[in-house]
């Protein structure tokens, strides 16, 4: 994962964790929650794990959506992705659902990659 993705999304774990520790937010469970651990999935997906203060632990996965070409920070005059970090307490069924969606999606790279070459190319 790039430094400016990693950067950014701990700055959205942090903010999901006070978010949800907020005894006047809807739906408040009457815990706190602190940032356990980061785990980085892939180049633009993640899993954090949230401790509670009741004990237990939280898992929420993260994705990042890119909205935009990069674009020059004047202040740090490096070049940075335009997008933003997406996330959410999966279920069973979330993970199980996503489970078969990989594999239909292999198959679907598979029969489309044929497509990127001309008929003298695919020979």
């Amino acid at each position: 994962m790039e430094k400016f993705l990693a950067v950014s999304l701990k700055k959205q774990v942090l903010l999901k964790a006070k978010e949800y520790s907020d005894p006047q937010r809807p739906l408040y469970s009457g815990q706190t929650f602190s940032l356990h651990k980061i785990i980085s999935l892939s180049g633009d997906s993640a899993a954090s794990i949230f401790q509670l203060s009741g004990g237990k632990k939280s898992i929420r996965f993260w994705y990042w959506i890119r909205t935009g070409k990069n674009k020059k920070n004047p202040l740090t005059d490096k070049w940075e992705p335009q997008g933003a970090w997406f996330g959410f307490f999966p279920t069973d069924g979330h993970i199980l659902g996503m489970m078969q969606f990989a594999e239909i999606k292999n198959a679907v790279e598979k029969h489309n990659f044929e497509f990127n070459f001309n008929e003298k190319e695919k020979k």
